[in-house]
């Protein structure tokens, strides 16, 4: 994640190529909670022969060797490979440890190490992802529905906001993960993007994006309650916001632009993620199909439901009538 010829690179470089024997993973083996018998413990000869034995037969390990005891009985495990630690065959040989069948005596074997820790992160931002789009979805959706009194308008403003943000993860992925911005940034291609960039660039992003289509649909509707007219309103909206949303955008890209030409690459790519993301939002998503939609949508955009009211004595009356002979 450091650029080629950083002092930190060319270390950390120098230390894999002239000392291979640098631990991939650690492995830490528990003993049990119940006291097992002393034929039957972790510590034990043949069960821990057994298990290192069975962990240095996993494709890309080159040594697995037994290091200082730890706290509480644990027997820590140095697992050696050759494997790049951020490739795919380190995510597989990780898995293949964490597969293997634990000592005869062990409570629990614990992987560590970069990609372990990698993945591990990976599997906490999977798990809660859903629920976090949950979250959003419902939270924003219902706030924009009660602020506006329309059912379409909320669904709508998801969707454009998904554009901009989809487009900047593919600029990510083509940029950093491909390289197609190396010659223009100087970064070498990294093959992933770090696991916290997107969950940081899709919270930001997206609240920019509703912060620009709250602003614009707050005139549209001052103007709708006004005239009446769908169309007149949008244009109205448009005319009295545009100017606002774009020299806002122009604002936070000259500070976002300012992190894409970090040379550390997670810095350089939350830089390139929120520009590409606030441009698209302010040009394309808030000038274009924004209005464009809304024109096609007509008066369905104010579409509420709304329960029907009893009606007042005094409206009674007149629907009914005067009352006496």
């Amino acid at each position: 994640m450091l650029p080629e010829g950083s002092p930190a690179r060319v270390v950390s470089e120098t230390v894999e190529r002239d000392f291979p024997g640098t631990p991939f993973a650690a492995v830490a083996v528990l003993p049990s909670g119940a006291a097992p018998p002393p034929s039957a413990s972790p510590h034990s000869a043949p069960a821990l022969d057994d298990y290192l034995a069975a962990m240095r037969r996993v494709p890309g390990v080159d040594g697995a060797t037994p290091t200082a005891p730890g706290p509480g009985g644990a027997v820590h495990i140095a697992v050696a490979s050759r494997v790049d630690p951020g490739s795919g065959a380190a995510r597989r040989l990780v898995r293949a440890v964490r597969d293997l069948p634990p000592p005869r005596g062990a409570g629990a074997v614990l992987v560590g190490g970069a990609t372990a820790e990698v993945m591990d992160d990976l599997d906490l931002i999977a798990g809660a992802l859903p629920w976090t789009l949950l979250i959003i979805v419902v939270s924003t959706g219902t706030l924009l529905a009660v602020a506006f009194r329309s059912v379409l308008l909320p669904i709508k403003a998801l969707a454009v906001a998904a554009l901009s943000l989809t487009a900047s993860l593919g600029v990510l992925v083509w940029g950093f993960q491909d390289g197609g911005l190396a010659p223009l940034l100087g970064v070498p291609a990294t093959g992933q993007l770090s696991s916290t960039t997107p969950v940081l660039v899709l919270a930001v992003a997206f609240g920019l994006s509703a912060d620009y289509e709250t602003l614009l649909l707050s005139r549209v509707r001052e103007e709708w309650l006004r005239s009446g007219d769908n169309v007149h309103a949008v244009a109205t909206g448009l005319q009295r916001t545009g100017g606002i949303i774009t020299n806002a955008a122009l604002l936070l890209t000259i500070v976002t632009g300012a992190l894409a030409t970090a040379r550390v690459i997670p810095v350089a790519m939350i830089g390139v993620g929120l520009t590409v993301a606030i441009v698209v939002d302010a040009t394309v998503v808030r000038l274009v199909l924004v209005p464009a939609a809304m024109r096609l949508m007509g008066h369905w955009n104010w579409w509420f439901p709304q329960r029907r009211r009893a009606p007042t004595s005094a409206r009674a009356r007149e629907v009914r009538g005067p009352v006496g002979p």
